[in-house]
C-alpha cells in the first residue's frame, strides 16, 4: 500500500508543477501581450513624430533628414501619378471639391454639382480645361424620364444629386 500512496503523491506534485507552470506561462504570456502592446503604441507615436516633422520641414532646405523627406515627397509624387493612370483607366476623375468620382465626360460633379476642370499636359505644360461634352436639348421637361436631366435631357445615375453635363441641381 505504501508503493501507491507514494505513487499517488508524485503524481499529486507532478500535477502541482505541471499546473503552476500553465499557470506561469498564462502570466508570461499575458505580460509580453502587454507589452507589445506598448511597443506598438510607441511604434505609432514615432510615426506621428516623424509625420508631424515632415509636414513641418519638407519645405525647408536646412531640415536634419533632407535625403528622407525628398524620398517620401518623391513617393508621394509617384503615388499621386499611379492613381491618376488607374481612374484614367477605370475612366472617371476626382472631384476636387467633395473628392467624388466623376465619368471623364461630365461637365459637373454629380456628388456636388462643381464645375470640373481637367488637367491635361500640353507641350510640356499644365493646362486646366473645361469638363465635359455638350449634351443634347430636350423640347419638354414634361417628358422627363426618372434618371433624365429635366434642364439638358442627358442620363443620369441613379444616386446623382447634379447633372453630369449642365451642372442643374436635382430634386
Amino acid at each position: 500500500m505504501a508503493f501507491f500512496n507514494k505513487v499517488g503523491e508524485t503524481i499529486s506534485n507532478k500535477s502541482r508543477d505541471v499546473a503552476k507552470k500553465a499557470k506561469d506561462f498564462a502570466e508570461v504570456s499575458s505580460l509580453n501581450g502587454q507589452i507589445n502592446s506598448q511597443e506598438d503604441n510607441i511604434n505609432k507615436m514615432y510615426l506621428e513624430i516623424g509625420k508631424q516633422y515632415f509636414n513641418k520641414y519638407k519645405d525647408m532646405d536646412n531640415n536634419e533628414y533632407p535625403d528622407q523627406c525628398s524620398a517620401i515627397k518623391d513617393a508621394m509624387v509617384k503615388i499621386d501619378q499611379l492613381r491618376a493612370d488607374i481612374n484614367k483607366i477605370k475612366g472617371i476623375m476626382i472631384c476636387q471639391n467633395c473628392s467624388a468620382e466623376i465619368p471623364d465626360e461630365s461637365a459637373f460633379c454629380p456628388g456636388c454639382g462643381s464645375k470640373v476642370v481637367k488637367e491635361v499636359i500640353v507641350d510640356s505644360q499644365l493646362v486646366q480645361e473645361q469638363g465635359g461634352v455638350q449634351a443634347p436639348q430636350v423640347e419638354s421637361a414634361a417628358s422627363i424620364e426618372p434618371h433624365v436631366c429635366p434642364e439638358c435631357g442627358s442620363t443620369l445615375s441613379e444616386d446623382a444629386a447634379f447633372c453630369t453635363s449642365c451642372g442643374h441641381k436635382l430634386s
